[in-house]
């Protein structure tokens, strides 16, 4: 493999998906581009997106910087609409529309005189990527940002599981390790992940940590930032907001946040507060969250908003008086770190969370961020603790 130096670096990154879908996924290619562009002298990023269906479901279109956007970025096959028919990229088999987005990487790779391929996950993106940077005497850099293979072993915490969805988990999350064994370097987001990579023979020595992180540029308390006190002795009750934004997957456990909400709601209401829980986004498990409000009767409780674009989503954090995390105890969740906590903290708000090894990792021995189990009577709890007593 060839050798650079740091001035004058062009790093190609190939993405999953970019602008316009806005996820965790797209929130750290943002910061990632930015800060290589920004605050590395000499290093020049460019942007290439797969020619996969993407895994995001919300789009902002308004949300644009100088170096994230549609000129900021390339599709490697373009004109195409995607995977054919037969093909199941998610099992790595998907041989025409790699070869073509290879293809395309090598062309992208030549036109702007990459001198290093920084992949990133899932498998079926890296892989055509390193196959590249080979053809081309490149290093790869690849990234892993979670197991996607997880999402399958959701119910058995990745115990062992030989369902079809289990068989193809692990097959899946196979694949990723060969990549991150292949690559001249692997980055992921978490000690935790980087354990299971190095038990999955990644050497250690080409394995690095790098931690998801905030704009606080873009990301601060409000200017007139009051901490959420308990009411004495008021006529209307004063109105607390607690939320959360994500994608609706099942492993958030938005269900269980919602059945807190109802728990905590009226007896907060006898002690002169209001609760609202606000949960944002989008996602395939939007439809059901939204019957389980109706059904549960809670609908002057929950707030269901839909997508908060992404360049409102400081004044979304600057809403709320606390921010709850309510993740359940599964495989994908165990050892990934999301980034919204860390945004909710930098505008000032603090945290009830799940108690997973991510978040304790992530967030640590924090005197704004409170830890619960992920059942609802363990949440209602601690929202009522924080109504009576803040941290």
């Amino acid at each position: 493999m060839a050798s650079v130096e740091v001035a004058g670096l062009r790093v190609l990154h190939v993405f999953n998906y970019g602008f316009p879908y806005i996820d965790g996924y797209t929130a750290r290619s943002i910061g990632l581009v930015h800060a290589q562009a920004d605050h590395l002298d000499g290093v020049e990023p460019h942007v290439v997106v797969s020619p996969f269906v993407p895994l995001a479901h919300g789009r902002d279109e308004a949300f644009r910087t100088a170096h994230w956007g549609p000129e900021a970025q390339v599709r490697a096959v373009e004109g195409d609409a995607g995977p054919r028919a037969w093909e199941r990229p998610a099992v790595a088999l998907s041989p025409v529309t790699s070869a073509a987005f290879e293809a395309g990487l090598v062309r992208e790779a030549r036109r702007v005189g990459a001198h290093v391929i920084h992949a990133h996950h899932p498998h079926y993106v890296a892989g055509p990527a390193l196959r590249a940077a080979q053809r081309l005497g490149l290093p790869a850099v690849y990234e892993l940002r979670c197991f996607n293979g997880d999402y399958d072993l959701e119910g058995t915490g990745g115990a062992l599981d030989r369902s079809y969805g289990g068989l193809r988990g692990r097959w899946q999350n196979g694949l990723e390790l060969s990549l991150a064994r292949e690559a001249s370097a692997a980055v992921t987001i978490s000690d935790g992940l980087a354990a299971r990579m190095r038990r999955g023979g990644v050497a250690a020595h080409r394995l690095f940590v790098v931690r998801n992180a905030v704009d606080t540029s873009r990301f601060t308390p409000a200017a007139d930032h009051a901490p959420w006190r308990a009411p004495s002795n008021e006529t209307e009750p004063a109105e607390l907001r607690v939320g959360y934004a994500t994608t609706f997957e099942a492993m958030e456990n938005l269900d269980a946040a919602v059945d807190a909400a109802g728990r905590a709601a009226p007896a907060l209401l006898k002690r002169g507060v209001r609760l609202r829980l606000v949960l944002a986004g989008t996602g395939r498990d939007w439809a059901r969250i939204r019957a389980h409000v109706d059904a549960a009767g809670l609908g002057d409780v929950v707030e269901l908003p839909g997508l908060v674009p992404y360049g409102e989503m400081p004044a979304f954090y600057r809403g709320l008086d606390l921010f709850l995390v309510p993740r359940k105890p599964v495989a994908v969740a165990m050892d990934t770190t999301p980034l919204k906590p860390l945004e909710a903290l930098a505008c000032g708000v603090p945290l009830l969370c799940s108690d997973l090894p991510a978040m304790r990792e992530l967030l640590g021995e924090r005197a704004d961020t409170r830890f619960t189990s992920a059942d609802a009577p363990a949440m209602a709890a601690g929202i009522t603790r924080f109504a009576e007593a803040p941290w």
